[in-house]
């Protein structure tokens, strides 16, 4: 079940919530039909954008509850409240609505998004260093901003103990006097950086067993999920190609720590294919289980492809059946694979590996993303069990010494 649940009061700061965190390892759904929350179990985290943002407070109060009464059954570790850096929007019914149903200890309000120009010194909120309330958004037509002290903000509609903390209290060892403030409250934190930001953090120090609410932008959720980063599931990459470019690719991976290489004796599986297979597939079993990504080849140098030739040229086998053997067996070590492990996905280079893997897997093909480097296509797997799963494919002779290692990274989303 989900480890985190944001609810947002509207569709793009739901969607630039949750793209913090996706960043950071999880896989995340944003969804606009309450009725369908609690039922994608495949994911770790939700946004749910609930429109509350312009409707008036009793209705905007009456979503709000029905939808944190569900996340109380649910039970995440993070329970954040995502509210707009210019504070437009029903923010202290929301966060009211979501304390009365399911009851927290502290609340932990820093709406500061400093990157975007969002500050907050002394208590009071700034858009460019001017007091959010004298700013253009004071003239909203649906959600006019009316003040910018965050400590009034909040208590409009929701009455609960306030501890503001100050650029130099939040920059000193502010925890030390957060200990005996009397639960639950509310603190309310001044922040000019990111570095402030991430300080705010400190909190769960003092108060470990403490049910938090998080609220704030997707500043403060960038900090947050940053600090509770996930780690990505690994990627398995086939290179099936004996093209040089191909074999340089998979050295510069395996040498350069980005991955664990394995390389397949291909004479081995000519002659015994169970068996080879077998010991290969106990090798990455391994890599995968302490969650380490792994590189299979079939050569590790031009050396051993024309071994494999000669291999062939006595046993009269043809350079044809080899590489459908090989293509084949290939396939077979995914199939096996994606079976017993999760991974983050897939990258295959060599045209008769890649359909191979494709068959193997029941998909009915792919569906294409985007490029992420010239002629290497980011893809997802279309239909089958595997359906969705990431999928980068390459020509054996594209790319650059780093494609592999800038095909993991896409496929884990480090790289968008």
């Amino acid at each position: 079940m989900y480890e985190a649940v944001v609810i947002a009061d509207d569709f793009t700061g739901a969607n630039d919530t949750g793209i913090q965190l996706k960043k950071y390892g999880y896989d995340t759904l944003v969804l606009i039909d309450f009725f369908k929350f609690g039922s994608f179990d495949e994911c770790d985290a939700v946004v749910m954008d609930t429109e509350s943002r312009a409707l008036p407070k009793d209705k905007a109060y009456d979503i709000i509850s029905n939808v944190s009464k569900a996340v109380g059954q649910i039970r995440p570790k993070i329970i954040y409240k995502k509210v707009d850096s210019t504070l437009r929007g029903n923010i202290s019914t929301e966060v009211k609505a979501i304390c009365d149903s399911i009851g927290v200890d502290i609340i932990v309000f820093s709406p500061a998004y400093p990157q975007m120009g969002r500050t907050t010194v002394n208590g009071v909120h700034l858009l460019n260093s001017v007091p959010i309330d004298r700013t253009e958004l004071s003239k909203d037509p649906k959600n006019p901003v009316k003040m910018s002290n965050l400590k009034e903000i909040l208590t409009e509609d929701f009455d609960i103990p306030c501890v503001e903390v100050d650029l130099d209290a939040l920059r000193g060892d502010f925890t030390k006097a957060l200990r005996d403030a009397v639960l639950p409250c509310a603190f309310i934190f001044d922040a000019e950086t990111y570095e402030d930001l991430k300080k705010i953090l400190e909190i769960e120090e003092v108060f470990p067993e403490k049910k938090i609410l998080w609220v704030g932008s997707a500043g403060l959720a960038n900090a947050l999920f940053e600090n509770r980063k996930k780690s990505r599931k690994p990627v398995l990459s086939i290179v099936g190609s004996v093209n040089s470019v191909s074999i340089e690719q998979y050295k510069y991976a395996v040498n350069e720590g980005h991955a664990r290489g394995v390389v397949i004796d291909a004479i081995s599986l000519l002659e015994n294919k169970k068996d080879e297979l077998n010991k290969i597939l106990n090798e990455i079993n391994v890599y995968l289980k302490y969650g380490e990504d792994v590189v299979v080849a079939t050569v590790s140098s031009r050396a051993d492809y024309e071994k494999t030739l000669k291999w062939g040229a006595k046993h009269q086998v043809d350079t044809i059946a080899i590489s459908e053997t090989i293509a084949s067996s290939l396939g077979e070590l995914v199939f096996s694979i994606m079976k017993k492990h999760k991974l983050s996905g897939l990258f295959v280079t060599g045209g008769d590996v890649a359909i191979s893997v494709i068959k193997k897997l029941s998909a009915d093909g792919s569906r294409v993303i985007c490029e992420i480097e010239t002629g290497v296509p980011l893809l997802k797997i279309y239909g089958g069990p595997y359906d969705g799963t990431n999928l980068v494919t390459k020509a054996g002779g594209f790319g650059n010494k780093e494609t592999i290692c800038n095909a993991i990274k896409h496929i884990k989303g480090i790289l968008v």
